[in-house]
């Protein structure tokens, strides 16, 4: 394995990443801010590998694209704008989160990249405006099934952006990456993403009694899912 130095703007003080847990339970694992600052550290290493997923996929109106640092500041930017109507099904999602804690879940994303655990994008249009983020998660490779999450900037939610984002990240992966099964599981409540899992041609299977774990109680959630045409 090689290793990447970058300098951030703000000359924040990092080491290189140790080991990350492999047990992902939830789209945006929790960031583990200790192990990964130091303070006389001089610069950012981020691990990289070959991956099986390319970096970028279009649309009619938007750009996936793989995150980097660069990032960061228009992730912020739309987590505070969309605090209110994110947060209840994101448990990671606290009032403190701030630039670093922005940067320390690219640099976790970065490597799950990398390490070809999960595959996570940065939703922008063809102009460049952040809205959102989607990613797939894949948990079972001998079978076969991944999971996608997915989150929009408020501003920018019944555009039909996020249906759009789904189908092409299906789309450039069902086949690529031998998927027989793409699932995505949604709050019970989460009535916005339950309608755009429908809207991406999910197929509603079944309420699963506590499934997911918010803010720390088990919640119920829907099982969707997408399946393969062979």
């Amino acid at each position: 394995m090689t290793e990447k130095e970058y300098s951030t703007a703000e000359e924040l003080d990092f080491v290189k990443i140790p080991p990350y847990p492999r047990q992902i339970a939830s789209y945006f694992p929790q960031i583990m801010r200790d192990c990964c600052l130091k303070p006389d550290s001089p610069s950012l290493r981020i691990l990289s590998r070959s991956s099986t997923m390319i970096d970028k996929l279009t649309s009619d109106e938007l750009i996936l694209q793989r995150y980097s640092l660069g990032d960061a500041d228009d992730l912020l930017s739309a987590i505070k704008q969309s605090y209110n109507e994110i947060s209840p099904w994101m448990s990671w999602l606290t009032l403190d989160y701030d630039l670093i804690a922005a940067k320390e879940f690219i640099i976790l994303q970065m490597n799950n990249w990398s390490e070809n655990l999960e595959y996570t994008f940065a939703i922008r249009d063809k102009q460049g405006t952040f809205l959102g983020t989607i990613g797939l998660h894949i948990y079972d490779k001998l079978n076969g099934v991944a999971s996608i999450g997915y989150w929009m900037n408020t501003q920018y939610c019944c555009r039909g952006y996020c249906t759009q984002a789904v189908k092409s990240l299906v789309e450039n992966t069902m086949k690529s990456l031998n998927l027989i099964r793409i699932e995505i599981i949604v709050a019970t409540q989460n009535q916005a993403s339950q309608r755009v899992a429908i809207k991406s041609g999910a197929k509603f299977e079944a309420v699963l009694k506590n499934r997911i774990k918010l803010h720390g109680k088990a919640i119920d959630a829907n099982m969707n899912a997408i399946y393969s045409k062979i």
